[in-house]
């Protein structure tokens, strides 16, 4: 061999404290005494870069990334104080009034898109850090003498950052340190900027002009009276419908109309410069109690004084009405004796005669006196602009300009507004009688709703409702007839509450230190992380198995460790070993560090030190045995007693029949256990028809187990809970919840389950429905809709699953004629378009049964619908008294799961017991006693008698006489308190004298099972379940009808536009054809020829 030329000196940096050298001869021999490297034989690289490997460099650690990040998170944490300084400044930052993205709230777009910002600065660096920890233990080797644990079996990376913190503190690695620190607190990058926008509302204040409508003058229009009436009406509706003042209205001012803006933002108003008319009524009570005059029965006087001297008379009918009620002109009054009436002063007066015939009490009256008067003003007017509602009315000073309301014609006097001259127009009359009726009609209505006789009672009760109604009138009646249309403008000042987008200072602050510290502190941490790599040459990147073999694998130290060696086993063996990195080849290599007293031993000897081998002991291998097996039985090196190794707790010596036993005593334990566990059961209905039934079925559940339809448990007895779990998840407080998974191609069975007694009961996530249904289609259901819905019911089905301690398995209830229960599909209904493709449904689900089912209960709607007939004489059976049928199998079928026994079977007994070979597991039920209700009282319910109905074969959900067959095998489940002695009798006498039923091949195939609990409303009952060959039946009848449709390809089209090909109908008629063959097959076979029938026997594979 030529020789190599040491890459060592006799000392260099990173070395051991004392010095060495290395030979050429010790090299081709041992580096080492523990073992032998052969570095030596790994040629050496092309010195010429152009034919070097190249060196392999991640791209996180190309400089502009490398660098790039952290100075991008340095500018981040720069702009983000900032943005903050701004925010503060200006009060936030404007955002639209409303949300441009209508589908999500803004609360999400706060909180997602500030998070979304941060998230790649957040993810680069913690790529970076990856990157680093990766890179640290090779990074340590090519700086030479690190240790085991700093090195080969250091794993930054599985360690994760935080914990990659504390161990890079204690190896003294600062730039891992800083790096995992900062790459931990990214974490938080997300949270805080999610939190540092917030929408507050600020007031804004803007100062502008408005566009006036309306100036001060006398309409031209006031004549005919539509302002008096349409303010009449006003007041009689505000009274009605508890209604404010109108627009430009509040408290007897009446103010110039103006423009409002409509861009306005929350809780807006506008203050605006300009005229108001301040109208008040002036109302006062008479001096005295007015007077009542009767005339004649027609005629009456009522006479009332004012404070101020003036009299009013007023004469009214008082056999028209009880209650009366008006309002007249005061002439002659100080000095409006010369006004036209409408200026005069009014009086209003109310009437009530509830005095009854012969009584002396005269008639209740009240009357108000009321002098309207006016001012003028220049007014500053604040209004709601998202009412529209006058809010306050300020006096600036008086009007100063004259205008026809102050001057010429009515001189600054008010109109009345309920007292008009006569006119010949018919229209303005009819306004000026309404006007004239209506105010004090409001009056009074107003007193109504109050109670008459106590505003009566009260000396200001009409007073006061008289003042408050005739100056709303008064007000509205001035904003019309005292100002008239202008288009000026005015000044205007805006204040509204606007939303701000604020940075919340804390959390910014915060994010930005962050941001600012790991930029800066990154870019050193990632120069010196690149100064320290710039020895390290590496080719591939280092983390996969290939990679490392490549470095280790002339290395020798691998000769120390075994492929089981734990983590502490391997710190042991190394220990003592210094790792570097070859500068030739770049492989990983290790040198002793001092002597110790492997000195003496060679490689094999110190093999077996570090395994802990010591003199005395059996080999590695009896160990192993021994482990597996305890102790060989009858092996006689095994009957000596046996040293323990040291910390060991197995016994020192053991005998022949000991270990004899170990093993069985295992495996019962396990059986045991296996069965004491709870067996739960998953649960899928699918289609209408397996909805219908399913609920139907978690119907008779609830009730025997005493669940609510909101899932609380209502009984009191412990036998209910005691397995509830088989079908149940507790939720707790006492609340249960089906372990069942809905499925449908259409929401429409998911709505009628929901819209059920028991829609509460169900979890809504296992609820997993499509929306176009499977259209009576079994490729529909089984290759496109149903394709696209089975990942979402999986995941349910999964979750179901993984809830559970120990499954029992999945039971699925689903018809075979129509779309969605065949493939994935729909009930089929009774209409001939939906049920002609039955065929074909049925033989491909069978298709599928055949290979994927364990246990298949056949029931077809034809035996339900005769037991109903038959039996229990219902004349319009309906598909809930099916579906209860179906119910009492499916309970009767899993009670012993559900409740205790002497004879339990679960539904892996069931099948080890009832499958006799794999294909042929199609089952008929039937359920007994089934008695008409009329029936019930005469007829005995015995163990005999349950035995002769279970199987009578109208008692059997299959439209299959058995009488046509041979049963292969055969359960009985029995409920209620039964004698097992007498069951086992009636069992055995059927089997005697109807044995030319039963395969004579087959001993002992009737299996019996028994459970304490009855269903409910019966002493006892029992569950068939029949393993038979006339089970042949249905499927030839199917199977004919397939023939004939698929000889003429009818109906192919609608299945191979959904993705089929012809020759799985042929794949699928072939294998019902070989199923119904394989029945009739066992059903003819005898004991005598059973040789003829070995090689044809299925092997399940």
């Amino acid at each position: 061999m030529p020789p190599t030329t040491s890459i060592f000196s006799s000392t260099r940096a990173g070395s051991p404290s004392r010095p060495f050298s290395v030979s050429e001869s010790s090299r081709f021999s041992t580096s080492s005494k523990r073992y032998r490297e052969s570095t030596h034989l790994i040629p050496t690289p092309p010195a010429e870069k152009t034919k070097r490997p190249k060196k392999f460099d991640p791209f996180y650690f190309w400089l502009p990334v490398a660098i790039g990040t952290p100075l991008l998170m340095l500018a981040l944490g720069i702009a983000l104080e900032v943005g903050i300084n701004i925010s503060q400044k200006q009060g936030g930052f404007s955002v639209p009034k409303r949300n441009v993205f209508s589908l999500v709230s803004t609360q999400f777009l706060l909180a997602f898109f500030p998070g979304l910002f941060v998230l790649p600065v957040g993810y680069l660096w913690r790529s970076l850090d990856w990157m680093l920890r990766w890179y640290q233990p090779f990074v340590g080797m090519s700086r030479g003498n690190r240790i085991a644990e700093e090195s080969v079996l250091l794993d930054y990376i599985a360690l994760g950052p935080v914990k990659s913190m504390f161990y890079a503190l204690k190896y003294n690695h600062r730039v891992i340190f800083w790096s995992s620190f900062l790459a931990t607190s990214t974490y938080l990058y997300q949270s805080l900027a999610g939190s540092i926008f917030q929408l507050q509302t600020r007031n804004e204040i803007s100062y502008n002009t408005a566009r006036s409508t309306r100036k001060l003058g006398l309409d031209s229009d006031v004549s005919q009276l539509n302002a008096f009436a349409a303010a009449s009406g006003y007041v009689q509706a505000a009274v009605f419908n508890d209604l404010g003042d109108p627009p430009f209205v509040i408290g007897g001012w009446s103010t110039a109309g103006f423009e409002f803006p409509t861009n306005t933002g929350l809780n807006g108003s506008m203050t605006v410069n300009t005229t108001g008319v301040q109208t008040n009524p002036n109302c006062s009570n008479p001096v005295a109690a007015p007077s009542f005059t009767v005339i004649d029965p027609n005629n009456a006087l009522i006479s009332s004084t004012s404070v101020e001297g003036c009299t009013g008379n007023v004469t009214i009918d008082p056999s028209v009405s009880k209650q009366q009620y008006g309002v007249a002109n005061v002439p002659n009054c100080l000095d409006t004796g010369s006004r036209n009436v409408t200026f005069q002063p009014v009086v209003f007066w109310f009437y009530n005669n509830n005095t009854e015939e012969g009584s002396s009490n005269g008639p209740q009256l009240k009357t108000v006196f009321c002098t309207p008067s006016m001012k003028l003003f220049q007014v500053i007017a604040a209004a709601d602009l998202s009412t529209g509602q006058l809010t306050n009315v300020s006096i600036l000073n008086d009007y100063p300009s004259s205008t026809n309301v102050s001057g010429n014609p009515i001189n600054g006097i008010p109109y009345n507004a309920v007292i008009f001259e006569p006119s010949p127009d018919p229209f303005v009359q009819a306004r000026a009688n309404g006007t004239h009726v209506g105010v004090p009609g409001a009056i009074f209505r107003a007193a109504l709703q109050v109670g008459l006789q106590t505003m009566f009672d009260l000396p200001n009760g009409f007073l006061d409702n008289t003042t408050s109604i005739y100056r709303q009138h008064l007000a509205t009646t001035a904003k019309s007839i005292y100002f008239v249309d202008d288009d000026t403008e005015v000044w205007a000042r805006q204040s509204s509450l606007v939303l701000r987008l604020w940075i919340d200072p804390f959390p910014g602050h915060l994010l930005a230190f962050m941001l600012f510290s790991s930029g800066f502190l990154g870019v050193f941490l990632h120069l010196i992380s690149r100064r320290q790599r710039r020895n390290l040459y590496l080719t591939a990147p280092p983390g996969t198995i290939a990679a490392t073999v490549a470095l280790t694998a002339r290395s020798g130290f691998g000769d120390l460790l075994l492929p089981y060696d734990t983590f502490e086993s391997m710190e042991k063996k190394l220990d003592g070993l210094r790792f570097y990195l070859d500068k030739r080849t770049g492989a990983i290599l290790a040198e002793d560090y001092e002597a110790d007293d492997t000195s003496f031993r060679g490689p094999d000897d110190a093999m077996m030190s570090l395994l802990g081998r010591r003199d005395g002991h059996v080999s590695s291998s009896q160990l192993a045995q021994e482990a597996a097996i305890e102790v060989a039985e009858n092996d006689p090196k095994f009957l000596s007693p046996l040293s323990p190794s040291p910390g060991s707790t197995r016994p020192t010596s053991r005998t022949t029949s000991e270990s004899g036993h170990g093993l069985s005593a295992v495996w019962s334990n396990f059986v045991l256990d296996s069965f004491v566990a709870m067996r739960e059961i998953v649960h899928l209905q699918t289609g209408q028809c397996g909805n219908q039934i399913g609920a139907k079925f978690w119907e008779v559940l609830s009730d025997e187990h005493s669940i609510g339809g909101d899932g609380l448990y209502t009984g009191n007895n412990d036998l209910q809970l005691e397995r509830i779990s088989v079908y149940y998840n507790e939720a707790g407080a006492n609340k249960y919840v089906p372990r069942a998974v809905l499925i449908d191609l259409e929401p429409g069975t998911m709505d009628s389950v929901r819209s059920g007694p028991l829609g509460g009961l169900f979890r809504p996530d296992n609820f997993v429905f499509g929306q176009n249904g499977a259209g009576n289609n079994w490729a529909k259901g089984h290759y496109t809709e149903g394709a696209e819905l089975v990942d979402s019911v999986l995941d349910v089905v999964r979750k179901e699953a993984e809830g559970t301690d120990c499954l029992q398995g999945f039971q699925i209830t689903h018809s075979l004629g129509g779309g969605t229960g065949s493939g994935m599909g729909t009930l089929l209904i009774s209409k001939v378009s939906d049920t002609v493709v039955e065929p074909y449904n049925a033989t491909l689900s069978v298709h599928q049964l055949v290979e994927n089912s364990d246990e298949t209960f056949c029931i077809d709607n034809e035996a339900l619908y005769d037991i109903c007939f038959r039996t229990l004489k219902l004349s319009t059976p309906t598909y809930g008294d099916l579906n209860h049928l179906v119910s009492c199998v499916m309970s009767g079928i899993t009670t012993c799961l559900r409740f205790p026994g002497q004879l339990n079977s679960d539904l892996r007994k069931l099948a080890v017991n009832m499958v006799p070979f794999p294909r042929l597991h199609f089952f008929m039920t039937g359920f007994a006693p089934l008695t008409a209700r009329g029936s019930a009282q005469f007829r005995a319910v015995s163990i005999p008698e349950l035995t002769q109905q279970m199987f009578d074969a109208k008692n059997m959900m299959a439209a299959s006489d058995p009488r046509h067959g041979r049963y292969l095998t055969v359960a009985a489940v029995f409920r209620g308190k039964v004698a097992m002695k007498e069951v086992e009798e009636q069992m055995q006498n059927v089997q005697n004298k109807n044995s030319a039923y039963f395969v004579e091949w087959i001993p002992n195939n009737v299996l019996t099972a028994h459970c304490d609990i009855a269903p409910r409303g019966f002493k006892m009952a029992v569950t068939f379940i029949g393993n038979t060959t006339c089970i042949q039946e249905l499927f030839k009848r199917v199977s004919d009808q397939f023939t004939a449709m698929f000889k003429r390809k009818a109906f192919l089209h609608w299945y191979t536009q959904e993705g089929m090909d012809e020759m799985e109908f042929t794949e699928a008629e072939s294998n019902m054809q070989d199923l119904v063959a394989e029945y009739q097959q066992y059903q003819d076979a005898t004991a005598e020829d059973e040789g003829e029938y070995e090689e044809e026997v299925p092997v399940e594979e």
